[in-house]
């Protein structure tokens, strides 16, 4: 919601992009939790200090998500930034 002067967002679950279900499938990252199973996930919140480094961040996102890159990997190390 980016009404004025009221800002809001909405995190969900999800086991895939949020490009949908046969993009994650075409890209040979579709995830399936088979009944009773779980997975557990660490998410860091933060923000960015300004263009430059919302600039910085989505070129090394970009970097990782290519594929056969790094982005693949199952536990790739967060960074933090303050």
């Amino acid at each position: 919601m980016m009404g004025e002067g009221t800002y809001a967002l909405a995190m969900e679950p999800s086991t895939n992009r949020d490009a949908g279900r046969q993009d994650a499938l075409e890209r040979g990252e579709l995830q399936w939790l088979e009944p009773g199973a779980e997975r557990r996930y660490v998410l860091e919140i933060g923000a960015l200090p300004g263009a430059a480094a919302i600039s910085e961040f989505e070129a090394r996102v970009s970097r990782l998500s290519a594929p056969g890159e790094a982005g693949r990997q199952e536990n790739v190390p967060a960074t933090r930034r303050r």
